[in-house]
């Protein structure tokens, strides 16, 4: 039987992801390094952008800047415009998306 949640996506030809073990995207340019639960990280040559419309319906997730995307299921905390993540990371939102933030802080 398959495992909905552990399902893997490809981007590219080569690259595999699972996005219900992603907690953050990073974007780098023109990379995006992608950070797993296990504490791994993985570097992808695609935009930020290109690899949340390719897992938009796979998860939940936030863009809380251009740099930065969160698993919803890995938010651990948020205060002001910081978003504390498993794992202890804590990302900067933006100022455009600290609204949208407060919104969703106060649903999870």
């Amino acid at each position: 039987m398959n495992n909905f949640s552990d399902k893997l996506l490809f981007i590219g030809a080569r690259t595999s992801i699972c996005p219900s073990k992603i907690v953050f995207l990073e974007a780098d340019v023109n990379y995006t390094n992608i950070h797993y639960q296990n504490g791994k990280s993985q570097t992808l040559s695609v935009t930020l952008k290109r690899v949340l419309e390719a897992i938009e319906n796979e998860g939940n997730y936030l863009r809380i800047s251009s740099k930065h995307a969160v698993n919803r299921s890995y938010i651990k905390a948020v205060k002001d415009d910081v978003v504390k993540v498993k794992g202890g990371k804590e990302l900067r939102a933006s100022r455009r998306r600290r609204k949208l933030l407060t919104a969703v802080s106060l649903l999870h």
